[in-house]
């Protein structure tokens, strides 16, 4: 059954093991957080209970899409939209097991078209600023752009 490109938070391993640390934070301030708020009044109390539980369930259910991404043995992502596209390419790249990181030799290497990959790539994710790196970074390493012959 295809996904949806869905608001994905979590994009590389680095993310996900800050997460997960965080997770085990949130925990630890779940179970202390009845006795840290014994004083408080207990609409304030209940309210902070809340609050951490909360947050704990968004950062387990940002894991959980993560890894599901990662270990998917199929991916399909259906895209109703050219806003959902970044999601979507963030989604394929974690399915199919490929980092942010193309190469240090070659940041393109890993394209269909290696002059373009990379600048599309950032630009649909990050914006104008990391087409803009992207862009200073393909002529450092010599490609051509993408109009020469």
């Amino acid at each position: 059954m295809p996904m949806t490109a869905s608001q994905l938070l979590i994009t590389n391993d680095r993310q996900y093991r800050i997460t997960r640390a965080r997770i085990r934070e949130f925990e630890e301030a779940l179970a202390h957080a009845d006795e840290q708020y014994r004083d408080a009044d207990p609409i304030l109390s209940r309210a902070m209970h809340d609050q951490i539980a909360s947050q704990l369930d968004d950062l387990r259910e940002q894991v959980n899409e993560y890894e599901a991404l990662r270990d998917s043995e199929d991916f399909e992502v259906e895209v109703d939209s050219l806003e959902k596209l970044p999601i979507a390419l963030v989604q394929a790249r974690i399915a199919r097991g490929l980092t942010e990181r193309i190469g240090r030799e070659d940041p393109c290497a890993a394209a269909g078209d290696p002059a373009l990959r990379g600048e599309i790539l950032c630009w649909c994710v990050h914006g104008a600023a990391a087409r803009d790196r992207e862009r200073a970074r393909r002529d450092r390493y010599g490609y051509a752009d993408a109009g020469a012959e």
